[in-house]
């Protein structure tokens, strides 16, 4: 945005002007729309976020992180545009007419520009929404189907050593012999009654787990766990962790789904039912005319001497 006074003639100064003194009795109802949209998102947001409490307590915990976070930044946000806007109601009209010019809908060409940004914005949401959607079909397809099939997991046969609880959630045992940590993930545990698993069982007893392919000597997850020949995680609970984390997926695909028919269709329903409308409020052409060209050339002749 040009700034000088300099930049501009006394025509496009004049209008400047009368966009400013528009501005200036709107400032106030600009930092009640930061507000009003600051608390719709905050809103929605912990619509959202409370929403995976009854999905997955996990990622409900990750979301619960991100409110103070959210907050802050809309605080800082206001804090910085309230400044802002209260420095410009003491500035002149001009000035004022300066910072919003780009914003008022009074200006010609604003539109046009708000048409390319859709249709950058809808050509950028819509690829990144796809990928994503094609991300959360192969992972259902491929991730999903293999953990019906025991005949894809691996056995593993042990003596107990002990079993505990992390942080009130994951089941973890711990066999003989064995520095692998075995976890059923808190997405089935939650479904199993830990405390008479472990209090019917000792250290020694006979093990049977299907954990996961993977080669780790770390840890590895756990989808069947039987001790003394007792289940106490069969198919039975692994398909309720699985109705949950279907939940989610489809709850997941939902979102995406928005997003990509949000940038499917923003472009062409702006086309067509608000681009003519903001077209016909435009009329303050900020734009140079011929004449003004003209003029600027031989005044810049004339001081380079050419």
């Amino acid at each position: 945005m040009k700034t000088d006074e300099k930049d501009y003639t006394d025509r496009q100064i004049d209008l400047i002007t009368t966009i400013g003194s528009d501005w200036r009795t709107k400032i106030d109802n600009e930092l009640k729309n930061i507000v009003i949209t600051n608390i719709v998102v905050f809103v929605f947001t912990s619509v959202i976020i409370w929403s995976m409490l009854f999905i997955n307590r996990n990622i409900f915990i990750l979301g619960v992180f991100f409110v103070p976070i959210i907050i802050l930044s809309m605080i800082v946000d206001y804090v910085k545009k309230a400044k802002e806007f209260i420095k410009l109601k003491s500035q002149t009209d001009y000035t004022i007419g300066l910072f919003f010019m780009d914003r008022d809908p009074g200006v010609v060409g604003r539109s046009d520009k708000i048409k390319r940004k859709m249709k950058k914005d809808g050509f950028i949401l819509t690829c990144l929404s796809s990928s994503m959607l094609i991300v959360f079909l192969v992972v259902f397809i491929v991730y999903g189907g293999n953990l019906h099939d025991y005949s894809s997991l691996t056995t593993i046969t042990g003596n107990l050593d002990h079993i505990y609880v992390f942080n009130n959630d994951a089941i973890i045992f711990k066999l003989e012999n064995d520095s692998t940590r075995y976890i059923v993930d808190p997405l089935y545990a939650k479904y199993i009654d830990s405390m008479p698993m472990i209090d019917n069982t000792q250290a020694g007893d006979d093990v049977v787990l299907f954990v996961d392919g993977k080669d780790s000597l770390v840890e590895r997850n756990v989808y069947y766990a039987e001790i003394s020949g007792v289940a106490y995680f069969d198919n039975d609970t692994m398909q309720l962790g699985l109705h949950d984390e279907m939940i989610i997926g489809y709850v997941m695909v939902g979102f995406v789904s928005i997003f990509w028919i949000s940038g499917f269709l923003m472009y062409p329903i702006y086309k067509h039912f608000y681009y003519p409308k903001s077209k016909e409020k435009e009329k303050y052409n900020l734009d140079y005319t011929l004449d003004e060209l003209n003029e600027i050339r031989i005044k810049h002749a004339e001081n380079t001497g050419n």
